[in-house]
């Protein structure tokens, strides 16, 4: 029995820490892109790359994440949509909004990542059927300035930094973002990215 105890406390502590390490690291790494981004140092490079292979790198650092909290996370994206952007901004971009869903959304839930084309962009969404937001802090929640955060489904921290982020670097890759939510049925993040033209460099 003291074993097991002792097992018990030493299993916990380690939960805890392993959580801690994460948000100090997904904190860090916002801060760091943010930092780049408002010093300059973070440039603006797009290239010719393909939204589906893009998407799915992030979609293999959150899977774990999802798989934690017992959600199912979806990825479909026609292979053929070829995007002219920095892959390092979207990339954030996607993985910060992917990070956000799961955290918002219970267990055995759904987060979805689908890409399509409108116009001349492609337009990603990621779908959770989560908590859902308030009409009144959707007002906030783009603006660094509001300082807005609620903690997820399972009292995760958040900075209330990834989202200011995540507008800044669409409207670096002359993309718009946005967000409908509704309380209790969950929220749909969209963000548009110009598509690849022949005329583009690549």
């Amino acid at each position: 029995y003291f074993l097991m105890v002792n097992w018990t406390c030493i299993h916990t502590n380690s939960s805890r820490t392993n959580k801690t390490s994460k948000k100090t690291y997904l904190l860090l790494e916002n801060l760091l892109d943010w930092s780049r981004s408002e010093t300059g140092a973070m440039k603006y490079s797009p290239v010719k790359t393909n939204l589906k292979a893009l998407a799915e790198e992030s979609y293999s650092i959150t899977g774990s994440m999802a798989t934690q909290k017992g959600i199912k996370l979806i990825l479909d994206i026609d292979e053929n949509i070829e995007i002219y952007a920095d892959e390092n901004m979207v990339n954030t971009v996607i993985r910060n909004l992917v990070s956000n869903a799961i955290k918002y959304t219970s267990k055995d839930g759904t987060v979805k990542i689908t890409g399509s084309i409108k116009n001349e962009f492609a337009k990603i969404d990621i779908i959770d059927n989560g908590i859902g937001i308030s009409q009144e802090n959707i007002l906030k929640l783009f603006n660094f300035n509001k300082d807005y955060s609620t903690e997820g489904t399972e009292q995760e921290k958040g900075t209330g930094l990834g989202l200011s982020l995540c507008k800044e670097l669409v409207e670096k890759n002359k993309g718009e973002i946005f967000v409908e939510s509704q309380v209790g049925e969950g929220s749909t993040f969209s963000f548009t990215i110009p598509l690849y033209k022949k005329k583009d460099k690549s």
